[in-house]
């Protein structure tokens, strides 16, 4: 009996094809593209983008003339918009500058010019 436990307790491994397998601590792993944290690495390569629009560029045309749009693309990919009316003032949504639009067309009878 205590012979059938030493020979099972041997590390040789057959394969199907009859040659020994190679133990598992002596191949080497390949090198990961993930960090410790989990997150895979930045591409460097890749760089952040910033863009300005005003009422003239495709796709912003809702922005009524002095207003800018700025666009800010991350290396990761992430983009966030921020909207500037004349004066300088942000906002953060469009649903902001929609909002300030109907207030300023409430309180000034639609006339969006800037009278000071």
């Amino acid at each position: 009996m205590e012979q059938g436990d030493q020979s099972h307790n041997q590390t040789n491994t057959h394969l199907t094809d009859g040659s020994n397998a190679i133990p598992a601590e002596g191949v080497g792993r390949l090198p990961s593209r993930r960090r410790r944290n989990g997150r895979p690495e930045r591409d460097s390569r890749k760089k952040s983008t910033f863009e300005t629009h005003d009422h003239n560029s495709v796709g912003y045309e809702w922005l009524h003339p002095g207003w800018v749009a700025e666009v800010h693309e991350t290396k990761l990919g992430r983009v966030y918009k921020r909207y500037f009316d004349e004066r300088g003032r942000p906002y953060n949504t469009k649903k902001e500058v929609l909002r300030h639009y109907a207030e300023w067309e409430r309180l000034c009878d639609g006339d969006f010019r800037d009278e000071e």
